[in-house]
Parts: C-alpha cells; sequence; structure tokens
C-alpha cells in the first residue's frame, strides 16, 4: 500500500514527482537561506555536486512511485515552474511519518504551504502524521496550527542532531454530513 497518490492536484498547484529536468529548480531550493536555516542540519558541512543532485531526484522519484513516500515537486500552474516541494517522509527515529514542505520566498504569503499540505493530508493513507518544526520558524508554524497540528513537545531529530519541537495531527477522515 503507498502512503500517497504519486500526483495530485489543487486549484493552484500540481503536486508530482521530481524529476531530472526539475534538478535547476532543486538547487534554487536547496541555495535558499531559509532551506538552508531550518532543513539542512547544521552538522553538515557537505555540499552536494550536481550529479549528487540528479542521484537524489531520482532516489525521491522512485520513492513516490513505489510507497508514497518522499518529497513532491509543487508546480505553480499560473507560471508552470516548480516552487517548492511538498511530502510525507519517514524519518529514523520520529514517532510517526512526517509532512514536509518548502515553498520558494518570491510565492510565499499566498498561502501554497497550506494548499499543498492540506491536499497530502487530506489524501494521505495514514492514521496520523506530524512535523519536527523549529520554535522561531514561526511561518511553518502559523501552516501546522492552521491544519490543526497539536505540539507535543520537543524530541530529538536523528537527522539535525539537535532537540527541535514535534507537532501531530490525526485527521478526521469521517464522512462529511449535509
Amino acid at each position: 500500500m503507498t502512503i500517497l497518490p504519486s500526483h495530485l492536484e489543487t486549484q493552484r498547484l500540481l503536486i508530482r514527482p521530481f524529476h531530472e529536468e526539475d534538478l535547476a529548480s532543486f538547487i534554487k531550493i536547496r541555495q535558499d537561506k531559509d532551506f538552508r536555516r531550518f532543513m539542512q542540519p547544521e552538522t553538515s558541512n557537505h555540499e552536494p555536486t550536481c550529479e549528487e543532485l540528479k542521484q537524489r531526484l531520482s532516489r525521491f522519484e522512485r520513492e513516490v512511485k513505489t510507497s508514497g513516500l518522499g518529497p513532491r515537486a509543487l508546480t505553480y500552474k499560473q507560471t508552470g515552474k516548480v516552487a517548492g516541494f511538498c511530502g510525507i517522509i519517514h524519518t529514523n527515529g520520529a514517532p510517526d511519518k512526517e509532512i514536509i514542505y518548502f515553498i520558494l520566498p518570491e510565492l510565499r504569503r499566498i498561502n501554497l504551504c497550506l494548499e499543498a499540505a492540506s491536499c497530502v493530508i487530506k489524501n494521505m493513507q495514514a492514521d496520523s502524521i506530524g512535523a519536527f518544526v523549529e520554535t522561531h520558524n514561526t511561518a511553518s508554524l502559523t501552516v501546522l496550527k492552521k491544519l490543526g497540528f497539536k505540539y507535543e513537545g520537543d524530541i530529538f531529530h536523528p537527522f539535525q542532531k539537535k532537540h527541535v519541537g514535534w507537532h501531530s495531527l490525526t485527521p478526521d477522515k469521517s464522512p462529511k454530513s449535509n
């Protein structure tokens, strides 16, 4: 069973697997100061090569197709360009599967993260989901609050090698009555 369909769509976004053709966009995402600040471990001094990043995109694409896990490219319909990513990952040592998301600076403040994350949660085949978010990442905390996540406490993030806030959500999947 896959956690999430490989392709999803919202009013403004196509949510799809990354492809090798997305390399330039992926590099732009990785070079963003907020990506480096919140999503890259402070202990890592290694800057991946283009070949390593191509391999990572290929791995993401395989993971999405086989298990439904992994980041997906967010294509902004208005421009046809990759605007960021969203998906569900499994982090060893985390209490649950984790939702991750990121939007490039020029498209922030128009709720694309909220739109993408809401679609992913609505379509996931899991009873619960979590998110690691640092206390000073107020934009991400706002998204989690709007989605209904609850702060559970700080726990050790095995990838970032420090304590980070863990937030959880048990989505209501029951049919809505009129």
